[in-house]
Order: C-alpha cells, then structure tokens, then sequence
C-alpha cells in the first residue's frame, strides 16, 4: 500500500480556533471526463460523518442534513457564497476540493478554508494520493492530515479509530458510497436500491444497514423500518448506530423497545449523537429535566444538525420554560427559515406562554408557506380557539378534516368548538363520531368530561374520565380525575391518582409540589418531604421546590436541615431578598443569634428600604437579650421602630416593641401604647385575643 501526501500552505499564519471546532465538508469535484469515479467526491464527507461526531470537542456538520438544507452549499470555490454559509450556519472552517483518476490511482487536491476578520478566507491545500483499492486508507490519513493543519489535536485513540474502516469487501464500500452520494443529492429511491444491493453482498454492513432504515423511515414506511433497526442491534454495537434505532424507537412510540435498548448500551451518552436520542427518550417518558439537561450537554458539544436543538426546545416546552422554548424555535427559524415545524412549534411556544396574537402572527405565516399542512392547521385552530375566535378556528378544523378525513381527532376539536358556539347537540354526534375509533376515544370523552366540568356537571364528568381511563394511561384523564376528587375535598383518591400521573410523568414539578402540599395538609411531613426532594432533584433551584420544603422542615422543627438548601439556593442566586430574609429566620430559629443578625444586616445593606430585614434584626436582637442576655435592646427597638416607618400596616414590630418595653424595660406605658397601636392592624383573631390579654395584663 502506498500513499503520497504533500501540504501546502498558502498563506503562513497560526490557525487559531475556540475549543470546540465546527467543520463543514463539500463533495469534491471529479476531474475525469468518466462518471465511473463519481462515488469518490462523497467518500471523504461519508468516513467524516462517520467517524468525526465521535471526537470530543470537534462539530461534524452532516453532509446529508446540511447539503439538503442550504441551497448555496457545495462550492469550495466560490468565496463569496462560502462567506454566507459560515455567516448561516457559524463553522470555522470547510474542507472541498477535487480529485482525478488515472490508471489504479486517485489524486486528491483538498483545500481547507477559514475566515478571520476579512472577507477574503485564509487557505490550506492538502495534496494525497494512492492505489485506488486503499482508498479507505487514504481516507482516514487524510482525513487526520486535515485535522493537524488546522491545528486541532486529535488523542491516540481519535486517530485509530479514523484509520479504522468496517471490513467489507471493497465492491460493497464502493456501491454503499455511491447509495450514500444519491442520498446526498436527495434521490432516496436510487439510495435504497443501492444500499439493498450492498446489503445482499455483506449481510452485516452496520452502516448500510441503519442507512436503509433511516431512508424508509422518512417515506413513512415504519414496517419497514423497524425491520431493518432490529437488524441493526443484531450486528452491531456502535453507538451512532444503536442511536439511531434508540431515536427511531422514541419516534415511533415503541417506548418499551427504546427503554431496552437504552438499558443494553448504557455508554450511548458518551457521544452527542448518544446525548440527543437518550435526550428524546426521556422527553417521551416524561423525564423532561433530564432531557434538558442532557440536550444542554449535547449542543455544547456541537451537533451534527439542528434537531438537538429542536428537541431541547420540546424539552423546555414540555417542562413550561416558554420563553427558552421560544428562543431555540427563534433560533432554529434563522437557520432554517424555510421549516414549516420550526414555525409551528414556535407557535404552539407563544400560545402556551400566553402570547395569543404573537402565536397566531408566527402559524398565520407557517400556514402561507404550506397552506395544507395539517399540523399547522390543528395549532392554528387551537390558538383561535384561546382567542375566542371560534368560527375562524372551525373553518380551519373543516379545511383539515378535508385534507385528511381519517383524522377523527379533528372531530373532538370541532365539537369542543360547537359546544362553545352553543351547539351542543352537533357537538355531541361528533363526540359520538370519534368515539367509534379507538383512536380518538379517549380524547372523547376526556375533551367532553372537560366541557361538563365547565357546565358544572361534575358527576358525570368524573364517569367520562373514569371511562376514558380503561382506553390507556393518559396524563390528562389521571390529571382531571385528580383535580376532581380534590375539589370534592376526597384527598386521599386525589393523592392516589395524582401518584399515578406521576408514574407517566414522574419530572411534574407541579405535581410533585401538589402531592408534597396535600401530604403537608394532612401532616404527613415525612412524605411531603420526599416529594419535595424529589422535586428538589430534578430543579433545585426553584423557588416553590426550596420553599415548600424549608417550611416543610420548619414545621418539623428541623432548622438545621432546612438551612442547606436556602444556602445552596443562594449561592446560584446570591441577591434574592426573600432567601436571604428565610435564612435569617432559620437561624434565629436555631438560636445562632449572632449569625441571624449577621444574615439581617445583609438583607438591609442590600436592601435598605425593605421593612422585613429591620423586623429580623429586631426579633433576633430581642429574642438573644432574652435566651442569652446579650446585645443591645436599643438596637432591637431601633430596628423594629424602623421596620415599622417603613410598613405602616403590620402589627408585628409594634408587637415586639411592646414585649420589649414590658418585659426588658418595664415600662408599661409605652409597652400598652404600642399594643394599642397594633390591635386595629391586626387580622387574626387569635393574635387579637393575645393582644388584648397583654394589654389586661398590663394593669394599665
């Protein structure tokens, strides 16, 4: 085997990029007047998208995705439509070229751009050659010469496995190559037949084989697809390839084959191409924070194309982070401004956050771009339907019901429209309607039992959701039963079908929060507890979660223990005054005066117009003259008549400012005086009685 190489550098200067480098890849040009060598020009960009998403620190654009996706992709030459790319889609540097074929070798001529500050890029060519039957190998070295002109450090273990190629015989590569190249240029029906021909030489081709898959998947033929995925798990364990058969099993909702898999290969989110389908299994589960955090993971990495981020964007709608939902689908419009989805879950993001005209603006415009877009149609609808629009979302519901009159889940939407509109006989016959599919069933009679709710008929809608649940487990049905029992004041059934919701969906943090509060009602703190950190786990900054579990603690007199999470809480969030003022009780509550008065003396430093940080100063004084007999009740006095200066309306300073003058001063007078003053601002009726007997016992 021999391979010739040489570098050129055209122009001498330090090529510098950040940690992560973003490469993109074009087909190199054949210079032969034969198409015989055709397959060559996508050999490179084919070994790339192989083995380079499996580097850390190195983004791989996918040829495929990336070539499909921008019209003015392909042309290494042209400086000026490369400088849009890079302006499009943020890489740092392009890899193209040409080769020719003469007699058994192949010549290369690969150049290697990047831009500075000018518009005019920087420039490397690489120059390789070898027997055409080593194309492999002079793939992979060229490919790590590639790396090292651009200055980006490739492990011992990263250039192994770049010289690695799977043994099949070279007739197989070369026809695999070839189906790859027509995928490329989008003829998936020329890919099919060819990876079909490979698959009939050498049975055990991973790569032809998840290729295949993928291509039957996107004509919608998921039989088929899921055939060939099996096939795949059976001949291999590559972690692009188990991805991909764990990604298509989330898509087509075979959530108990996905869960195996992931359980089999459990080092899958040790690449990115790992990292996103784990991540869309657990948005599928329910595991949203998971899905987040993992996603979050993977675009720091660098994806390979833009679907990481538009999962993460699911994520965050799915967990009610709106407005970072919102900002991914922005984001994804501006590299694909031409995706109808990306709209249409931008949509769906702005109503879900409130933005009713907003979202109705951004699916309007989706809706122009693809006018029969079923999908677009639904979410549409449903944003009129928010808007009280209710005759503008139904011609909508009718245009999709004649686009697809098998959708009987448009029937449940158009009867809830009706219903509004008054017509509730029609919108019963096509609840009916729908329930003769078992498809749209459930929906029925969940959307019915919703509308009877609103009309006040509780009891029967209670039946529908009970009846809806013998169709499956549905988050919504357990959801409504759930609020239904606890409105009827049935907290015991509320807690059981709200635990059953959490088995769907266990990352809820307003069920976790539901179930802690009902537990907390019924003074059940050890349970609350774990809900609380449970809930801590997946959000451990949020303030319901650390708040509902510090008073949780509290009412275990637990003060110590409550003390950590208000403390880790801060040290993400070091100025929030309600945190900071919590702190200070719990170590008043502890009796570590001295901290507690430390602690209030921030909050008023911070926040010297806040009347609650001089009443925690005050008490905490107070309370270590009491215990400790030490401080100063001057300042205790000071600081509460200053917390009330501030709060004219609460009683407590006043309140405390009496015990002080009766019981560390003795002076009654001024003691009964500030009593008086706070009776007419007090609400409870208890402390009023408090209150008064102080003042009786006074003897004034």
């Amino acid at each position: 085997m021999k391979i010739y190489s040489l570098l050129f550098l055209f122009l001498i200067n330090t090529v510098v990029f950040a940690s992560r480098l973003s490469l993109v890849s074009f087909p190199l040009h054949n210079e032969t007047s034969s198409t015989l060598h055709d397959w060559i020009g996508v050999s490179l960009l084919e070994m790339a998208g192989r083995n380079f998403q499996q580097i850390d620190q190195l983004q791989f654009w996918d040829p495929v995705y990336l070539f499909q996706a921008d019209s003015i992709n392909g042309n290494i030459n042209d400086n000026k439509l490369l400088g849009l790319q890079k302006k499009r889609w943020g890489w740092d540097a392009a890899v193209g070229g040409s080769y020719y074929v003469e007699n058994d070798s192949v010549h290369f001529t690969i150049h290697i751009k990047w831009y500075s500050n000018d518009d005019v890029p920087m420039e490397i060519k690489v120059l390789q050659s070898s027997r055409l039957e080593d194309i492999r190998d002079c793939l992979g070295q060229l490919s790590i010469r590639i790396l090292s002109a651009i200055k980006f450090s490739l492990s011992n273990k990263d250039s192994i496995s770049l010289i690695n190629y799977p043994p099949v015989p070279f007739s197989a590569y070369k026809t695999y190559v070839a189906g790859y190249g027509l995928e490329l240029h989008g003829n998936n029906s020329g890919a099919i037949s060819a990876y079909t021909r490979v698959l009939e030489m050498e049975p055990r081709f991973g790569f032809a084989l998840v290729r295949l898959a993928r291509l039957f998947k996107l004509s919608g033929n998921y039989k088929l697809a899921q055939k060939w995925f099996s096939k795949c798990l059976e001949v291999t364990d590559d972690p692009l390839i188990v991805s991909e058969v764990l990604s298509f099993y989330v898509d087509a909702k075979l959530i108990k084959d996905a869960s195996i898999t992931l359980k089999r290969n459990p080092k899958l989110v040790k690449t990115v191409a790992g990292m996103k389908a784990v991540g869309s299994y657990y948005i599928a589960v329910g595991e949203y924070q998971r899905a987040i955090a993992l996603l979050t993971k993977a675009v720091a990495h660098g994806a390979s194309d833009l679907e990481v981020e538009n999962y993460l964007g699911a994520a965050y709608l799915a967990a009610g982070e709106f407005v970072k939902a919102t900002d991914i689908f922005n984001r994804l419009i501006k590299f694909k401004p031409d995706c109808v989805r990306y709209y249409s879950l931008l949509g769906v993001a702005h109503r879900s956050a409130g933005k009713l005209m907003e979202a109705s603006i951004v699916l309007q415009n989706a809706l122009e771009m693809d006018p029969d877009n079923i999908t677009v149609l639904i979410e549409l609808a449903s944003t009129y339907f928010d808007l009280q629009w209710y005759e503008r979302a139904l011609l909508l519901l009718q245009r999709a019901h004649e686009l697809n009159p098998k959708r009987t889940d448009i029937n449940v939407n158009s009867g809830v429209i009706y219903w509004h509109l008054g017509k509730k006989e029609e919108a019963k016959r096509l609840f009916n309607q729908a329930l003769k599919n078992s498809s749209s069933r459930q929906a029925a009679l969940t959307n019915y039992g919703n509308l009877l709710v609103t009309d006040g008929n509780t009891r029967k809608a209670l039946r529908l959701f009970k009846k809806a649940r013998q169709f499956g487990m549905n988050a919504n049905v357990y959801e409504n039963i759930a609020i239904l029992y606890e409105k009827k004041g049935k907290f015991r059934k509320a807690f059981y079908f709200y635990d059953e919701l959490l088995k769907l969906n266990s990352s809820r943090l307003d069920i976790l929060l539901k179930q802690a509060s009902l537990a907390d009602k019924n003074r059940q703190y050890g349970v609350a507890e774990t809900y609380y950190r449970k809930a801590l786990d997946y959000s451990p900054y949020d303030k319901d979660v650390v708040s509902g579990l510090v008073n949780n603690l509290i009412d275990q007199k637990r003060y110590e223990d409550a003390v950590k999470p208000v403390e880790t809480y801060l040290e993400h969030i070091p100025l929030d005054k309600n945190f900071m003022l919590l702190l200070g009780k719990l170590y008043r509550l502890m009796g570590w005066y001295e901290v507690s008065i430390m602690k209030y003396q921030l909050v008023i430093r911070d926040f010297p117009d806040d009347p609650q940080g001089y009443e925690g100063l005050g008490e905490s004084i107070y309370e270590m003259k009491v215990k400790k007999n030490t401080g100063n009740v001057e300042d205790a006095i000071y600081a509460l008549k200053r917390a009330a200066e501030r709060d004219p309306k609460n009683p407590r300073p006043l309140i405390l400012c009496g015990d002080i003058y009766m019981n560390l001063k003795g002076y009654k007078e001024l003691a009964v005086d500030q009593w008086k003053k706070a009776l007419p601002l007090i609400t409870d009726a208890d402390e009023i009685e408090i209150v008064k007997k102080k003042i009786k016992n006074s003897g004034m």
